[in-house]
């Protein structure tokens, strides 16, 4: 992995975009997909896509915002910046806010239209997380397997990883997210054959990426993602506690007190 993609000559673009857009652009044929199960309509199917962008965007550098917020009110320019970062979890968060305002608009069940956005979310941020790997952020800590972990692309991590660590084998932990994710993905998948109510794809995928998720953050060596009170947990671990939370709850509310569809 490389940080740049050349076209030709000196033109080139940044393999961590390239990579988030071909992310969007494949997990929206999975959001197409999904509706036409759901029966949607087509027009609504791709408000659903658009709302994904702005959603994501918006979401996703403020929650970056918020583990360095100083930094950012220092320099406003920063949140419209396209060498900033987002955070995951954001965009996950703003996504969800926008799908269901927008299912409400549309006068759509929010739980069927977030049912639809499930498998999308896990898909596309699959690809997205090897840009990660080839911008450098996001990066593993120093390998310690007993037998070793060999990561070539280790020394060519871009901006992101401390001068300390150019030489150092890492845990590739893009990858194994991105491993992750495909698998998130086919849980939430399978998770619709056993459905009985509305909401319980999405109750679903908070459950297996919060669960998930929560055993990469401990190969994760990129200090800056925050310590919340200089504790043993991530920030993003203690949200994954959270949407684990919130999923097991969310599913057994569901399940107890909807009637089967």
């Amino acid at each position: 992995m490389h940080p740049w993609i050349t076209l030709w000559g000196d033109a080139r673009i940044s393999t961590y975009y390239a990579c988030i857009a071909l992310g969007l652009i494949l997990s929206t044929q999975v959001l197409a997909r999904e509706a036409d199960r759901e029966g949607l309509t087509r027009a609504t199917v791709w408000d659903l896509a658009l709302a994904v962008l702005p959603g994501g965007a918006i979401g996703g550098r403020l929650f970056l915002a918020s583990d360095d917020p100083q930094t950012f009110l220092r320099n406003p320019a920063m949140f419209f910046s396209p060498s900033v970062g987002w955070s995951s979890f954001g965009a996950f968060f703003g996504v969800v806010v926008a799908v269901v305002l927008l299912a409400r608009a549309r006068g759509v069940d929010p739980w069927r239209a977030a049912d639809v956005f499930a498998p999308a979310f896990p898909f596309g941020l699959a690809f997205g997380r090897m840009g990660c790997l080839a911008a450098g952020c996001c990066h593993g800590r120093p390998a310690d397997w007993p037998t070793g972990v060999a990561v070539p692309w280790a020394v060519r991590y871009y901006g992101y990883a401390p001068d300390a660590l150019w030489v150092v084998p890492l845990h590739p932990a893009p990858v194994y997210e991105a491993i992750l994710s495909l698998l998130v993905f086919v849980v939430v998948v399978g998770a619709r054959a056993r459905r009985l109510v509305p909401g319980e794809m999405f109750l679903t995928l908070l459950m297996a990426y919060g669960f998930g998720r929560f055993q990469v953050e401990w190969f994760r060596g990129d200090l800056e993602r925050g310590f919340p009170f200089d504790g043993p947990l991530s920030s993003a671990q203690v949200t994954c506690v959270v949407l684990f939370a919130v999923g097991a709850a969310g599913f057994a509310w569901r399940r107890r007190t909807c009637s089967p569809s």
